[in-house]
């Protein structure tokens, strides 16, 4: 995509031209909205149970970003409008196609970093909620992590995070290993492709920082629009690439951006910084973990916060089971998030058959918290606050890695990753993850 064209003025009257969606313009409703309307309803199409075509994902082949793309682009000619341009960064997600789609972010900040006020739609309000598609699970989030680093679908995140259990597997998304793809995220043979995708993904996180500078700026309309389930994902893409590649981690460190005067009245305006402080859209910086107890009043601050804003969150039920799963044993987090299968958990002691079985494991669970009733409190950690979902998603995250780090065995972590996933999600699909159709 060529950006430059975009931020030459449209005429010295309105040099970003009208609002085509305002003036009812048939541009607009012929190709926006056919575009728009042919976006996927789901990125992956569940079976069902009982069904034997099982699930199902989007054929991408089927998609010609080319012809959506040069329809946009003509409408971007007589309007510079970010509606169509989330949209273009949609169809580049569903195709694969990451040049495009860091092009296309870019084009957004660089047209609010010049136009300001100018730029279409001109409402604050409007702009947030064409922005906020940018983390649309279906035609952003999951194509994301559908994608190859490798140069091809061998390695995604999609199949790390089932890999390390931290996401729930689709029908097709069986016996993945993590070995086998962090050994070709590491393989000589894949390093220049991998090099390449790193490079395009540090394009797009850096736009993605622009983008939400330039939202939060005087001319730029000063909101913040829901960048978060993009932006979390390229983290993850990253961080999943530089893991076993450290010289590319090195070489793209986080990027300093001025967000521009910091607003003290928004509740989701980051930590105590100062006025030029970065706007990073990934994440704020979480709150350092400390002990198991500030942990858990973490997790209960994150609760209270969900309770009062969004109490339709599923992400609340697993924070809060999450919390009470914290110090207690291995065998109540069994019998809680395995019912059905506990009874016959058992460790083995050998070939020889011996074994201890639920019942003596339970009893030596009985033993152990009795010995711990004497142990001096924890430390309870600093002041805790969270007011924003940026905040929440922040403590979740710190509260998981510190788990990780800490106590592997602890059902915490996977509880949480899987409460993060939710976070972005709306109330169809996480209905059709929860009560998937029998009939397809």
């Amino acid at each position: 995509m060529k950006i430059e064209p975009l931020l030459e003025p449209v005429s010295a009257e309105a040099p970003c031209g009208e609002d085509l969606k305002k003036s009812r313009d048939a541009g607009f409703m012929d190709i926006y909205l056919a575009s728009n309307g042919r976006l996927p309803k789901q990125y992956v199409m569940r079976g069902g149970v009982g069904n034997e075509v099982g699930d199902t994902l989007l054929d991408r082949s089927e998609i010609n970003f080319r012809t959506e793309a040069k329809s946009l682009d003509d409408l971007l000619l007589r309007s510079r409008d970010l509606r169509y341009l989330v949209l273009r960064a949609q169809w580049a997600a569903l195709t694969a196609n990451l040049p495009e789609l860091a092009d296309t972010i870019a084009a957004c900040a660089a047209l609010l970093e010049t136009f300001g006020p100018a730029v279409q739609p001109e409402k604050p309000d409007e702009r947030k909620r064409a922005l906020n598609g940018l983390s649309n699970l279906h035609t952003m989030v999951l194509p994301l992590q559908f994608h190859g680093l490798t140069g091809t679908t061998d390695v995604t995140l999609r199949k790390i995070r089932v890999a390390r259990e931290e996401s729930t597997p689709f029908s097709f998304e069986e016996d993945i290993k993590l070995q086998p793809l962090l050994d070709a995220l590491r393989s000589e043979a894949n390093a220049k492709a991998v090099t390449q995708t790193h490079e395009q993904l540090v394009r797009l996180r850096d736009g993605l920082t622009r983008l939400a500078a330039a939202c939060k700026s005087e001319g730029g309309g000063n909101f913040t629009p829901d960048l978060s389930g993009v932006a979390d994902t390229v983290r993850q893409m990253l961080a999943a690439i530089s893991e076993v590649r450290s010289d590319l981690h090195a070489a793209a460190p986080e990027p300093q951006a001025d967000a521009g005067p910091r607003d003290e009245s928004r509740a989701d305006a980051p930590g105590d910084a100062p006025a030029a402080a970065p706007a990073r859209v990934a994440d704020l910086p979480g709150p350092k973990v400390v002990s198991q107890a500030h942990a858990r009043r973490l997790l209960e601050a994150c609760e209270a916060y969900y309770r009062r804003n969004e109490p339709s969150s599923a992400a609340l039920l697993l924070v809060t089971q999450a919390r009470l799963l914290i110090g207690r044993p291995l065998i109540e987090a069994i019998e809680t998030l395995m019912p059905e299968k506990a009874g016959s958990a058992r460790i083995s002691l050998g070939p020889g058959g011996f074994l201890l079985g639920m019942d003596r494991l339970r009893g030596l669970t009985s033993a152990a918290d009795e010995a711990q009733d004497a142990a001096p409190e924890p430390d309870p950690g600093p002041e805790i606050s969270v007011t924003s979902s940026t905040e929440a998603a922040a403590a979740l995250r710190s509260v998981e890695e510190w788990f990780r780090a800490v106590e592997r065995s602890s059902p915490v972590p996977m509880l949480l990753a899987r409460a993060r996933g939710y976070l972005n999600r709306d109330f169809q699909s996480i209905l059709d993850e929860l009560l998937p159709d029998p009939e397809g």
